[in-house]
């Protein structure tokens, strides 16, 4: 593992632990609510991966490595991104943020917790992750020509 990918598997280790404790305290509330919102990550992790980083330039050395190993089980779309692209992968990350956050805010311990872990990933994505990512196609890239 090297020095640039490093901060990609943390990105994501601390925005699936900020999740988990999304899922912890659905659980808490009820079974169905956590198996429910269990299945919101994993169907918004699969869509983003099938949608938007099918399209990556580099995704068979995709800086968060999930994502992009995902991604490539279906074949490479050669393509520029699209609105529906950003849409898709948009929508399934409010909602992995947004569903949880009436019963973290009854729990204000784990709702101060969610919301550190997701600025820390957010930030480890935008300052480390993109500063680093060669896929000029996407629009958080830094090195479009």
């Amino acid at each position: 593992m090297n020095r640039i990918n490093i901060h990609g598997y943390i990105s994501m280790l601390i925005f699936l632990i900020a999740l988990g404790i999304g899922d912890f305290v659905f659980f808490k509330e009820s079974v169905l609510l956590g198996v429910f919102y269990a299945s919101v990550v994993v169907f918004g992790f699969v869509s983003i991966s099938f949608t938007y980083c099918t399209k990556c330039t580099i995704r068979s050395n995709c800086k968060h490595f999930f994502p992009g190993l995902i991604s490539q089980l279906v074949k490479y779309k050669n393509k520029a991104y699209t609105k529906a692209d950003f849409i898709v992968t948009i929508i399934p990350v409010v909602l992995m943020i947004a569903l949880p956050q009436y019963w973290l805010f009854e729990k204000i311990k784990y709702f101060i917790v969610f919301w550190i872990l997701i600025i820390i990933a957010g930030i480890e994505v935008i300052f480390f992750v993109c500063k680093t990512c060669g896929n000029k196609k996407c629009a958080m890239c830094k090195f479009k020509d």
